[in-house]
């Protein structure tokens, strides 16, 4: 997979929250960052599948791949 570097200015709070991770499962930066970030993106997937399947706009299959779970 190829990689891009992003810059992004977060709040100090969510910082604590970076190096609670980090110390937890013994991540550098990058690591607890990615890791968020995909945890972050994968919640927000399967938010926009359910919305639309709620809202009448998803069939459940649709649904199913917009939360990219099949």
């Amino acid at each position: 997979m190829t990689e891009v570097t992003v810059s992004a200015g977060i709040p100090r709070e969510l910082e604590r929250e970076v190096e609670r991770l980090m110390r937890e499962e013994h991540l550098e930066k990058s690591a607890a960052l990615r890791k968020l970030l995909h945890l972050g993106v994968e919640n927000y997937r399967v938010d926009r599948a359910l919305r639309g399947l709620r809202e009448g706009r998803f069939s459940l299959l649709k649904a199913a791949e917009e939360a990219a779970l099949g």
